[in-house]
Order: structure tokens, then sequence, then C-alpha cells
């Protein structure tokens, strides 16, 4: 397994990290802030067609919220790499205000932002990771 990149983005309550893995051809991507667990995972594939979205799945954990910031995670990397990604989203902070649940949410939506740039950097979609597009 290959690090690809590692962000982080917020500040104090609202900081979310995400780590960018290439494993084998595969990417995967870690999104976590807070008490770090597994809440969401999520696993897509490129289309079958050009233009279409990404085949995406999810399997959420009993009363977590990150489905979609999983399945925006892994979609997004399928659709800019068009290889198989797979996101694990769990973010939690005890007592979170809605506003703090916005900026964690926003953090994370600039870290799969900056792992889709990184990913699309890297090797021709479909190929093996190399090493470009590292930051």
């Amino acid at each position: 397994m290959e690090r690809r990149g590692d962000w982080s983005h917020g500040a104090g309550r609202t900081r979310v990290r995400c780590e960018l893995f290439a494993v084998g051809r595969d990417l995967l991507l870690l999104i976590t802030g807070g008490d770090a667990h597994v809440g969401a995972v999520a696993t897509a594939r490129p289309a079958d067609r050009p233009g279409d979205p990404p085949a995406v799945r999810v399997e959420t954990v009993p009363g977590h919220r990150e489905t979609e910031l999983a399945r925006e995670g892994a979609a997004a990397l399928a659709a800019a790499t068009g290889r198989v990604a797979v996101a694990v989203c769990g973010i939690h902070r005890d007592a979170a205000t809605p506003a703090e649940i916005r900026g964690m949410v926003a953090a994370a939506r600039a870290g799969i932002a900056a792992a889709r740039r990184a990913a699309a950097d890297g090797p021709a979609r479909g190929q093996g990771p190399g090493t470009a597009g590292q930051r």
C-alpha cells in the first residue's frame, strides 16, 4: 500500500483528515475526524459506459451518518481515475453543534476534492499507482 496524500481541513472541532492510498491499482480514501472510527464504507467502480456515473455501494453502521461523504469520496475517485475506489468515513465529535457539523462536512468535502485532484494527477486512467501526484 502506497500513501498518495494526507490532508487536513477545518480547524479545532471541525478538523477532518483525509488520507489517500494506492492499493495495487485501486484507491483507498480514509476520512476521519474527532474520535476516528468506521461509520460508513463505500466502494465505487468505474462506469460501464463513458459519461455514466460510477456504480457505488455503501454499507453504513447503524446509527451513523457518514453515508453520503463515503459515497461522494469513492465516486469522486472512481470517476477521476477509472479505477476501483473505496472510501472509509468515520467522524465523531461529542455534542457537535449544527455549525460544527456543517464545518466538518465542508472540511471532508475539501479533503475529498484534494484527494480527487491528487488521484487524477497520478498515472493514466486505469493504470497502476506509480508515484505521480504524491503530496
